[in-house]
C-alpha cells in the first residue's frame, strides 16, 4: 500500500494543456474567471514591484463583455496618455511577437554555440588524455578531431602566455 502512495506522489506532475477552445460553456466561463483573476493579480504584482503603469482589457467576444483593470477611468487615462505620446517614444521599447521570437531564437543559437565550443574543448582534452595513455594514435583522428586539438592547443598556448606575462610582472 505504501508503495502505491509514493508512486502516486511522483506521478503528480502537471499535464500539458492543449490550446484549443473549450467546448463546454460552463467550463469555459469558469476557467476564464479563474485565469482573469490570476492575470489581474500578476498585473498588480508587476505594477507594485516594478513601479510601472499596467492596464488590462479582457474582452470576451462571445458574450460581448469586457473587463478593464484596474478601473475603467484608469485604463482610459493610460490609453489616452499612450496615444498622445510621440511615435518615437511610443514604439521605442515596444516589442512585437516576431521581435521577441527572433531574439529568443538568437539567444538559443548563442547558447548552442557556447555549449558546442565547451564540448569540443572537452573532447579535445579527452583525445589528449587518450594520446598520452597511448590508447589511440594521432593517425586515427579525422579532420574535426585534428582541428579541435589545434584549437585546444592555441587556447592553452594563449593561457600560458598570459600566465607568463603575469609572472614576469610579479618578478619586477
Amino acid at each position: 500500500m505504501a508503495w502505491k502512495l509514493t508512486q502516486n506522489i511522483f506521478n503528480m506532475t502537471r499535464k500539458k494543456i492543449r490550446h484549443v477552445e473549450i467546448p463546454s460553456e460552463i467550463t469555459r466561463k469558469s476557467i476564464l474567471n479563474k485565469r482573469r483573476e490570476s492575470l489581474f493579480k500578476k498585473a498588480n504584482e508587476l505594477s507594485t514591484l516594478c513601479d510601472v503603469n499596467v492596464a488590462l482589457i479582457v474582452q470576451d467576444l462571445k458574450q460581448n463583455d469586457e473587463v478593464l483593470w484596474p478601473s475603467h477611468e484608469d485604463v482610459e487615462e493610460k490609453v489616452r496618455r499612450f496615444i498622445n505620446m510621440p511615435d518615437f517614444e511610443r514604439y521605442s521599447k515596444s516589442k512585437t511577437q516576431a521581435n521577441y521570437l527572433s531574439d529568443l531564437v538568437e539567444n538559443k543559437y548563442q547558447n548552442v554555440a557556447k555549449f558546442s565550443k565547451k564540448n569540443d574543448q572537452r573532447e579535445s582534452g579527452n583525445y589528449i588524455f587518450k594520446l598520452s595513455n597511448q590508447s589511440i594514435t594521432a593517425e586515427k583522428f579525422d579532420m574535426r578531431q585534428t582541428n579541435g586539438l589545434i584549437n585546444l592547443f592555441s587556447i592553452v598556448t594563449n593561457m600560458l602566455g598570459e600566465r607568463k606575462q603575469e609572472f614576469d610582472k610579479l618578478k619586477q
